[in-house]
């Protein structure tokens, strides 16, 4: 497979599926890591930023909350 001929995925849904699902692709046997837990005050704050410009006090409470795992985070279903 020619290095750009991947390129035709982002073109259609269908490109996307013929790829990823084609046995002989060749990046058939790549497992996709699972995602890092992000924690949004530690994480942004060594990003630079300061997450209390943009939340209240209530806000911010939570978010320590959370942090110290008093509180459950929200599952979405």
């Amino acid at each position: 497979m020619a290095e750009n001929d991947s390129l035709n995925v982002v073109k259609s849904l269908n490109n996307f599926k013929n790829f990823y699902n084609d046995p002989k692709n060749d990046l058939n046997d790549y497992i996709e890591p699972e995602p890092a837990k992000f924690n949004v005050l530690q994480d942004l704050s060594k990003l630079g930023i300061d997450v209390s410009q943009y939340n209240d006090a209530e806000q911010m409470q939570e978010l320590r909350d959370e942090q110290d795992g008093r509180v459950s985070p929200v599952k979405l279903t």
